[in-house]
Formats: structure tokens, sequence, C-alpha cells
């Protein structure tokens, strides 16, 4: 009997602390799902590149979270969607102000350089399976685009002011729009070199049209510089800034380097 009583009692408090546990759970989501919670304030802000439209940004984020629950806002799976939906977003710094209000900071991607696309005639298919596609998408035979990419070779977004970054032109090609990535090739070469030059504080203007030879890269306010595609970058770009800074001390102003040899060939004035 005295077992039994036991076991009663231990079954009785167990169903109690069941109970107790499921009550707090319901409390607990009660008050998570409660109004209190409900976002009427969104606080966002974009540090302004200028080379590329942001201005959108923080309106999606908005209409994504206003008078939704702030205890129900998962910052990752929404930093995924307008990352998604706006590729020149590079990253959302998030913060959840109790009881109602959100805070993001929104980066853009950084610009490596100018793409100008200047494409080649369509035949009447072409143009056809594309009517139903944006102007800036897709722009008119013949007209040159100017689109931004970053050090990764994604082409992110349709360039608006490109004072400053080198520019490379792709000829006849019908198929560059924003989503690509260049990740091989000739184009994925530039974007190799461009950041290899940004790393070591060379600023390159233009890289001209390349040649079975030679890819050609235009310094500012320096010399032409002539890569080859077969050796390293950081060989080249450190032979560079050697004879960068030989050629300073010495006065003499330069007008190319060839690194394609072993021993660079230098013109200078």
């Amino acid at each position: 009997q005295r077992r039994r009583a036991g076991k009663a009692l231990l079954l009785r408090r167990g169903i109690f602390f069941l109970m107790i546990i499921g009550l707090i759970y319901y409390l607990t989501e009660s008050f998570r799902r409660s109004d209190i919670f409900k976002i009427d304030n969104v606080n966002c802000s974009t540090p302004i590149l200028g080379s590329y439209d942001q201005s959108h940004w923080c309106d999606e984020l908005k209409s994504a979270v206003i008078h939704r629950r702030l205890t129900e806002i998962d910052t990752n799976r929404l930093e995924a969607v307008l990352k998604k939906n706006q590729l020149g977003i590079f990253r959302i710094k998030s913060k959840k102000i109790l009881p109602s209000t959100f805070g993001a900071e929104i980066f853009g991607r950084i610009p490596l350089a100018v793409c100008r696309v200047i494409r080649a005639a369509r035949d009447t298919q072409s143009v056809a399976q594309t009517a139903t596609e944006s102007a800036a998408a897709f722009p008119a035979a013949g007209v040159a685009a100017d689109f931004l990419v970053d050090k990764d070779g994604l082409v992110f977004a349709e360039s608006l002011n490109a004072a400053g970054l080198p520019i490379f032109t792709i000829r006849g090609e019908d198929n560059i729009k924003i989503g690509k990535t260049f990740s091989s090739g000739l184009i994925a070469f530039y974007i190799q070199a461009l950041s290899a030059f940004r790393e070591a504080n060379f600023e390159i203007t233009e890289i001209e049209e390349a040649s079975a030879a030679a890819v050609p890269f235009l310094l500012r306010n320096g010399p032409r510089i002539l890569l080859d595609r077969d050796k390293s970058l950081s060989e080249q770009v450190s032979s560079l800034q050697l004879i960068m800074d030989k050629y300073k001390i010495e006065g003499k102003r330069l007008r190319s380097v060839d690194l394609r040899f072993v021993k660079p060939v230098v013109v200078y004035d």
C-alpha cells in the first residue's frame, strides 16, 4: 500500500509539473505573439555609394517587416530574401529594439569596375524572345550599357556614375545582364588583375582591348601596363611596384611598362 501510495504521489507531482510547464509555455507564446511587439517603427539607413541606385532598399525592407511581430522576425532569413531580390545588397546589420522598433543598416556591394557592353544586332527571333524583358536588363542593339562588377565578378547593378572606376568594354555580347558572374576567361582575368591592382593601391582607369599576346591597363596619371595572362599576377604587380618606385626616385616619367618578359620592358620620356 505504501508503494502504491508513493507511486500515486509521484504521478500526481509529475502531472502537476507538466501542467506548470504547459502553462509557462502558453503564457510565453501568448506574450511573444501579443500585439505589443507589432513593429510600428523602422529605422533604416544605407551608406550611399552614388554609383548605382540604392534608394528603394529601405522601402523594401520596411514593407517586409512593418506590422509584423518583432519577436517573429528571422533576421537571417530576411537578409537572404532581400539580397536575392536586390543583388546590390552585400550585408544587412539588423537590430531589434523592444518592444516595436526594427533597426537596420544596409551595406551595398563595392563596385570594382564598369563593364561597358556594346551589343550586337539582333535577329527577329531574339527580339521576339526578349520583347517582354526590361530595357535596363537588355539594352537595344548597338547601345552602350554600363554595368557594375564587384571583386567576385558579379554584375550586380546598372551604373549611374562611373567616375573613378576602371572601365572595360565587351563588344557583340547579348548575354551580359544583371546577375551574371564572370568566373572564367578573359573578363575573369580582368577582375583578378583589377583586384590585385587595387590591393597594391594602383588606380586603373581603363582596360584596353586585349590581344592574344597582352592585356593593357591604363594607370591613372601613369604608364600603360601590359600584363601576361599566363604569369602570376602577384609577381607582375610586385615587379610593377619596384619599377614605379625606382623611376619615381630617378624623377623619370614612365610611358609604358611591359611585364610579360623576365626582364620588364620600360619606356619613359
